[in-house]
């Protein structure tokens, strides 16, 4: 009986007590983490973020991280590097379609860029840049959402998914991004 009254006694002093600061998000120090599935195989994930502003206050995301690679043939090419990066025209929450339509006419957009390392066909490495830039114009290559600012901690959350085309002439095949998520980014 005395070991449940002290258990009961405890419980309700923990709900008159005050919230460390500590344990707000605001002051939390987290990794920033993106993460995405490539191809619908691979799960990729990069704590390798960095934060650039370019013209009129738009950010850009580039993320290294290094890839699976499924075609591997020696354990020197097990994993490609590549690097994702994503060009939002401002720092808001909202949604960042690739181009400007009317089921989204509003002034923000995205785009994105996977370069990967790839191996030519006598096995020399070279980079490819995969875009939404290169898809067919007026298609709708993606998006990105911005769920989350944390001005206090200067950090973002948001998710994200693309559909990447090679260069014209490439002989690659298109790159597809789904269930990308950004947590704890610093801006």
């Amino acid at each position: 009986i005395l070991s449940s009254v002290l258990v009961l006694g405890s419980l309700a002093s923990c709900d008159s007590e005050t919230i460390d600061e500590k344990l707000k998000e605001e002051n939390l120090e987290s990794k920033s983490i993106l993460r995405f599935v490539l191809n619908d195989k691979v799960t990729v994930v990069s704590e390798d973020i960095n934060i650039d502003w370019g013209t009129s206050n738009s950010m850009i995301l580039t993320a290294k991280m290094s890839v699976k690679n499924d075609e591997a043939t020696t354990a020197d090419t097990k994993y490609k590097k590549a690097t994702l990066i994503i060009h939002l025209s401002q720092l808001a929450m909202a949604n960042y379609p690739t181009i400007w339509d009317m089921e989204s006419p509003s002034n923000f957009i995205s785009s994105a860029s996977l370069i990967m390392n790839e191996l030519d066909e006598d096995g020399k490495p070279y980079d490819e840049t995969y875009s939404t830039t290169n898809g067919p114009e007026g298609v709708r290559a993606g998006y990105a959402n911005i769920t989350s600012i944390v001005e206090k901690a200067r950090t973002l959350a948001g998710d994200f998914e693309y559909t990447l085309y090679p260069p014209e002439g490439s002989i690659m095949m298109t790159q597809q991004i789904s269930d990308g998520q950004m947590h704890y980014i610093k801006y």
